[in-house]
């Protein structure tokens, strides 16, 4: 079965007692200061992303699009040699972690030379796939033991997916799905033995758009405050954003321990 890794407000550390699997950006390194390492011992497992999701994202969905000056100060090399060391030197705290893979903004040769960084250093990241990667996902499964799908990009829908996981059974290779939020489909994907984890902030999305998750002991389900209202009676109606917070980041870790818990029988 597969692992729910959750995202976002990595630096909370009031937050961060009730996640049991986490991920985060090394983006945010600066802000995880000897308060975080320290809680992170507790995790059950750690995944530092590279920021490459956050660097896509300012830069626009195409080539053409691409805000150049938002890489101006941006050298991808100098970029992945620090963040390589940065692993290195809190690699005991650290389960994985994924290479900057912006082959879309810097072109596929500059993305094979970040990876020979990683090889430099004997690290082995979450290789991560993409449309535009001039390697393709069969490569890819055939090649890395771990390997993820990125979140940019076409639609993933459940049969791609599931098409995709196929493929990598076929290697033995674990994946890892990046921003997944489709919980309703997750349960048919977790059946794919090559599906090994998957991160999501969708658990931080009650704030935003009045959303609470319920675990009901196998399901995830996602309640509109009226109906969770009914369900758990008024006092929770009057609940402030980190009670929020903290209800729904508790049901999504007790969703992923249960997932991880039928793994293990």
């Amino acid at each position: 079965m597969v692992r729910v890794y959750l995202a976002s407000f990595e630096a909370d550390k009031e937050i961060n007692k009730y996640i049991d699997y986490r991920l985060v950006s090394y983006l945010s390194h600066k802000s995880l200061n000897d308060d975080f390492w320290k809680q992170s011992e507790n995790f059950k497992s750690l995944i530092v992303d590279s920021g490459a999701f956050t660097f896509f994202n300012a830069a626009g969905k195409g080539r053409k699009q691409i805000n150049k000056k938002v890489f101006q100060k941006l050298d991808p090399v100098k970029y992945t040699t620090e963040y390589c060391e940065w692993i290195i030197k809190h690699k005991k705290n650290i389960d994985y972690f994924v290479e900057l893979d912006l082959d879309k903004i810097y072109g596929w040769d500059k993305q094979l030379e970040l990876r020979k960084i990683f090889e430099d250093y004997n690290l082995t990241p979450i290789y991560v796939w993409h449309y535009t990667n001039k390697m393709s996902w069969e490569e890819m499964c055939k090649k890395y033991d771990y390997v993820g799908i990125g979140s940019s990009g076409r639609r993933r829908d459940l049969s791609f997916l599931l098409k995709k996981l196929k493929v990598a059974e076929k290697y033995g290779t674990k994946c890892h799905i990046f921003g997944y939020s489709r919980i309703n489909e997750l349960s048919k994907l977790s059946k794919m033995k090559s599906l090994f984890s998957v991160d999501s902030s969708s658990w931080g999305a009650g704030i935003k758009y009045g959303v609470f998750y319920y675990f009901d002991g196998r399901n995830l389900q996602m309640l509109g405050k009226d109906k969770f209202v009914k369900k758990f009676g008024k006092r929770f109606g009057g609940l402030d954003s980190n009670e929020i917070q903290k209800w729904n980041v508790t049901q999504w870790n007790n969703y992923s321990n249960y997932l991880v818990s039928q793994e293990e029988k």
